[in-house]
């Protein structure tokens, strides 16, 4: 993987749903007619193979100050 890049995105999901993606977390704003965008920045270099993005009924937990697991929240409490 020679050719890597930085990348930033919008992602205009339901309400009822929560995105996700392998970028930093910039902000989100309820746009008011039932959906939420999501806004990410990933300003380190990358290969295309590594960007990774989930939209859904998802929640996360903690599992250290350095691991996060997400997760639908049903099945939360087994990780």
């Amino acid at each position: 993987p020679a050719v890597k890049m930085t990348y930033s995105a919008s992602v205009t999901v339901p309400s009822w749903s929560t995105a996700v993606m392998s970028a930093l977390s910039k902000d989100l704003a309820d746009n008011k007619d039932g959906t939420t965008t999501y806004r990410f920045d990933q300003p380190v270099p990358i290969p295309a193979y590594l960007i990774a993005l989930a939209v859904g009924d998802i929640a996360c937990r903690d599992l250290s100050s350095r691991c996060r697991v997400w997760s639908e929240p049903s099945i939360l409490d087994a990780c």
